[in-house]
């Protein structure tokens, strides 16, 4: 019983310690996530290194927009889509827009998932008239 009650405080203790030694990941810039999100679209759509810079470009001057907010989030974005569908061949094209869906779809799970974890059992009885 002493080894239980020992090895559970140890545990415990563990947990604490490990929690308290994460570091805050430091902030990043728009350039840096501008490459990172280009070199993603570059790998997932097969860019060449013309496209790619266009649309690091297109993503810099959108994350520096942000940091502004002087344009609406929904209006900024889909201005950056259609920038970047100019871009694009026929054939990338219907890759993006794969990315695009397979993205939204897993927002939709995802908020689904939150959702249902809020409600109650008396919920989701059926309503009486």
């Amino acid at each position: 019983m002493k080894y239980l009650l020992v090895s559970i405080a140890i545990i415990c203790s563990s947990f604490s310690l490990a929690a308290q030694e994460q570091k805050a990941r430091p902030a990043k810039t728009p350039a840096d996530i501008a490459k990172m999100r280009s070199e993603h679209l570059k790998t997932k759509l097969n860019l060449n290194e013309e496209q790619t810079s266009k649309i690091y470009q297109v993503i810099l001057d959108e994350e520096k927009e942000k940091e502004s907010d002087r344009i609406s989030r929904k209006a900024r974005a889909e201005k950056n889509q259609e920038t970047i569908k100019k871009v694009l061949t026929p054939e990338q094209l219907k890759e993006f827009n794969l990315l695009k869906e397979k993205r939204s779809d897993v927002r939709k799970q995802n908020r689904s998932k939150v959702r249902s974890h809020k409600r109650t059992p008396q919920d989701n009885r059926p309503i009486e008239k």
